[in-house]
């Protein structure tokens, strides 16, 4: 029997996510298939250039994922059923089926706390044909903000086939916060939660993830900018950038996410399915599968404690 994964959003999160999940696990036991509501990978931290009357080069999805054996449905998600495992869409095939579910739906701008900002404010918060699940459309558990609860390996509090990445989901941080909403958090939680399904999938029992910080930085036009150094809990070091150096900066990581999201390694060996679970099973340990116990590093910011 194969094991269906089906990741929700195809983001800075969703996409490594369905890209490194595919490399970990052997083709012929397990199906990766990654929904978005479009067939364009959206460079989200460029979208103020498009509103400044920039155009931005394209992302085809399917040149991402070209030999990455993920299959890519192109469609909106309308609902998610927890209890029979589906997922409804409003395009073909209209529901998937799943045995683990990635929901990396990412967020919008919230314009209807301050009053009078959903009549008079534009956001760059999303693109404009881009629909969001709203975490309420799903019957999972979410904080006051409407994000996913998980826990330390990014597992729905609510849930234990879903797993919560990206901007949709408040994982904790080292000083015990919430996660921030950008792509720094969101590019780890997708690389980190494909080792986290492995090890569950092969036998081995992850260890928990720990989201950390390195900055934070905003281009101010095109020729300047201010970079924040930080901690690992996401406060301000005594170091800051500014200027042209800052904006250059920022358009060198921007580059930089596109680089990783096509190449998301390093890899580690695939490895077999210890026992396909059905819902609720726990699976067998991986001495008693015989499977070897490959480390795992994690990358850009998520480590092991």
């Amino acid at each position: 029997m194969t094991h269906r994964i089906v990741v929700l959003g195809a983001g800075y999160a969703g996409l490594g996510a369905a890209k490194r999940i595919a490399r970990r696990l052997h083709r012929d036991e397990t199906t990766v298939t990654l929904v978005n509501v479009t067939s364009q990978f959206v460079e989200r931290i460029r979208l103020h250039q498009v509103a400044a009357g920039q155009r931005l080069r394209t992302w085809p999805l399917s040149d991402l994922l070209a030999d990455a054996g993920v299959e890519l449905v192109v469609a909106q998600v309308t609902g998610i059923d927890v209890e029979r495992q589906t997922v409804a869409l409003n395009a073909p095939p209209h529901t998937v089926d799943y045995d683990t579910l990635v929901y990396a739906l990412g967020s919008t701008a919230d314009v209807g706390t301050v009053p009078g900002a959903a009549e008079n404010c534009f956001t760059v918060a999303a693109a404009a044909e881009a629909m969001r699940l709203q975490p309420r459309a799903a019957g999972l558990a979410v904080d006051r903000r409407g994000r996913l609860i998980v826990d330390d390996t990014l597992r729905s509090a609510s849930h234990q086939q879903v797993y919560g990445i990206g901007d949709a989901a408040a994982a904790l941080t080292p000083g015990g916060t919430e996660s921030r909403m950008s792509c720094q958090t969101g590019m780890p939680m997708g690389q980190h939660v494909a080792g986290i399904i492995a090890d569950r999938l092969t036998g081995r029992e992850p260890k928990p993830s720990r989201l950390r910080y390195v900055w934070t930085n905003i281009s101010l036009g095109r020729y300047d900018g201010v970079t924040q150094f930080t901690h690992a809990d996401d406060s301000p070091r005594n170091v800051v950038l500014t200027g042209r150096a800052a904006a250059r900066f920022k358009e060198f990581i921007t580059r930089s996410t596109v680089a990783v999201l096509r190449h998301p390694g390093p890899y580690r060996p695939t490895r077999r399915v210890a026992r396909l679970p059905t819902s609720g099973s726990p699976v067998t340990s991986s001495r008693e599968a015989g499977v070897p116990r490959y480390g795992i590093r994690s990358v850009l910011g998520l480590k092991r404690s």
